[in-house]
């Protein structure tokens, strides 16, 4: 690949701006009624980038062949996809249709867009934009078409490896999820508690803003997803489990392993552990997640009780059958769901893998 991309160096480009060599179609509206009334194969792709685009499949289609596609409007406006077969787009879409004198390959510009078409978002009004008249005038490099091939080779290599680690991930995330249904499903054969009676529940301590810093020894957990910011202080030490107690993530379920500070909207979970296991109780709030961020109280709010924890049952199988069951779940759940050990470490290597060869080979100069 190093001889290529020196070979890069000498190459001879064309420039032309998109709206010269492509035409630039938005699609139509299409509404959630027609949807349901006219289910069918063909997919839609709209402005979300959740399941590739696609909002749904109709009885018809309104393009066939190979494009490139972007999102006109909102959050993701100026994210690009490339297209292949029969579909249609929604009015907060663009397609681009090579003219066909054009010696440029779809997958080429494809990839090109992906580095340029988000410089050109307007964010005017608070609503981003990436409109026709916009994308027209971004530049669009055309070097040779062997040149062009040899590039897209290499990319799709990337692309493609990172598609089957993250159907990997997919396919371990549901194994996880089967084992721990199996294991964490028993009878009268065990006893079962209330989880307030083989758990202590505190809740954080507000830190404002203001004392949060984008860097610093201990992240600041104020709901339960994600870290807010980061803190010289901490009030609870590694290996605890944090619930997110209102807003939008109340309910969520985390495992915090380092020192961390728990602000006012956690919930911190403390086992009795001569009577519990701290991640039985881990895997088996995951397997009850779902019920915790059904609770909603107050003006339509999401916001979680102490009660509505505390009220949950729980089975007490002995101390060595949960340190098993823990043992085989926290293989399981390390390989789905850890940043720096799992699958999720490995494809966010290979993105940035990608992303680094994509910009090195498309680095024309104009």
């Amino acid at each position: 690949m190093e001889k290529f991309i020196e070979k890069l160096k000498n190459v001879k480009v064309e420039w032309r701006k998109l709206g010269e060599i492509a035409e630039l179609k938005r699609g139509k509206v299409i509404s959630k009624r027609y949807l349901r009334d006219n289910k069918g194969i063909y997919p839609v792709y709209s402005s979300q980038t959740v399941n590739n685009g696609e909002i749904g499949k109709i009885n018809t289609y309104d393009f066939d062949g190979e494009f490139v596609n972007w999102t006109t409007d909102g959050a993701n406006a100026g994210t690009v996809f490339y297209r292949k077969g029969k579909f249609s787009i929604t009015n907060v879409s663009g397609l681009i249709i090579i003219n066909n004198q054009i010696n440029l390959i779809y997958k080429f510009l494809y990839y090109w867009l992906t580095i340029e078409a988000k410089k050109h978002v307007y964010s005017g009004m608070g609503n981003p934009k990436l409109m026709s008249n916009q994308m027209a005038k971004i530049p669009i490099p055309i070097p040779p078409l062997e040149i062009q091939k040899e590039i897209v080779k290499i990319l799709d290599t990337f692309t493609e490896l990172t598609a089957e680690l993250t159907a990997e991930l997919h396919a371990r995330k549901k194994q996880y999820e089967y084992y721990r249904d199996k294991l964490l499903t028993f009878g009268d054969e065990v006893e079962w508690k209330k989880l307030g009676e083989v758990i202590k529940i505190e809740k954080g301590k507000q830190i404002n803003k203001s004392q949060l810093a984008k860097t610093g020894k201990y992240p600041a957990y104020n709901g339960g997803i994600t870290y807010s910011g980061f803190t010289d202080k901490y009030n609870y030490s590694e290996n605890t489990i944090i619930i997110s107690q209102g807003g939008a993530s109340a309910g969520f379920v985390n495992f915090v392993t380092t020192k961390f500070w728990a602000n006012a909207h956690c919930y911190v979970i403390l086992p009795k552990k001569d009577i519990v296991e701290n991640r039985f109780i881990f895997h088996f709030l995951k397997l009850n997640q779902h019920k915790l961020m059904n609770k909603q109280h107050g003006a339509g709010i999401p916001a979680l009780k102490t009660s509505e924890i505390s009220n949950i049952k729980i089975p007490i199988p002995p101390l060595e059958i949960q340190k098993e069951i823990v043992k085989i779940l926290d293989k399981f759940d390390t390989l789905a769901n850890s940043i720096s050990e799992g699958l999720p470490k490995e494809i966010e290597l290979r993105k940035k893998q990608y992303e680094y060869y994509r910009n090195l080979l498309l680095d024309f100069k104009m």
